[in-house]
């Protein structure tokens, strides 16, 4: 993996208007009590998504798809902090079809990868539904601190936010971790 072209990526991809934006916008507005879901958080699975995609060789176009979605993943938390992810969904879509640059079938895309990240609370604990190849990636980013060294900072971040005790976040902080292990939503390299 080259760190150099990673950053450079990175860079570019936050300076163009669509994603510069809606950065400034979340930013701006989300409460300061999302100590976790915070713009920070957003920044990090943009890092991650090009992170992962670079180093499986994604196209540049679909990094870009994204890097859009990663943005606008959690954007719903401007509006409200449970079933966030159909405002999200709306929010890039809508971003998105201002200019001429992306198709329809971009748009349902990113729309897609973005409700993709809702997380389904079945009988057997949480879980996610990724719909395809690059829903994938943008799930791997949101949830890439559960293996990163800062894990136990956003932990904390998370716990806070959630007005909780690490201590009782951990019972579902494991059911959690045991459902979204080895889901086959990526490919091995």
């Amino acid at each position: 993996m080259n760190i150099s072209r990673l950053d450079s990526l990175e860079r570019s991809q936050k300076e163009l208007p669509i994603v510069k934006k809606e950065l400034a916008r979340l930013a701006k507005g989300l409460s300061s009590s999302l100590t976790y879901h915070s713009v920070s958080h957003t920044e990090d699975v943009i890092h991650e998504v090009l992170l992962f995609g670079l180093k499986d060789g994604i196209e540049e176009r679909e990094l870009h798809l994204l890097v859009i979605a990663a943005c606008f993943h959690d954007s719903g938390f401007l509006v409200k902090p449970m079933a966030n992810e159909p405002i999200g969904a709306e929010f890039a879509a809508m971003a998105m079809e201002t200019g001429s640059e992306y198709s329809t079938d971009e748009i349902s895309l990113v729309s897609q990868m973005i409700l993709d990240t809702e997380i389904i609370f079945g009988p057997g604990g949480p879980e996610f539904k990724s719909s395809g190849l690059l829903s994938g990636y943008l799930l791997d980013a949101d949830l890439s601190n559960f293996g990163r060294e800062d894990f136990f900072e956003k932990s904390k971040l998370f716990a806070e936010e959630t007005n909780q005790s690490v201590d009782e976040l951990k019972p579902s902080m494991i059911d959690f971790s045991k459902n979204t292990t080895g889901i086959p939503w990526r490919p091995k390299t």
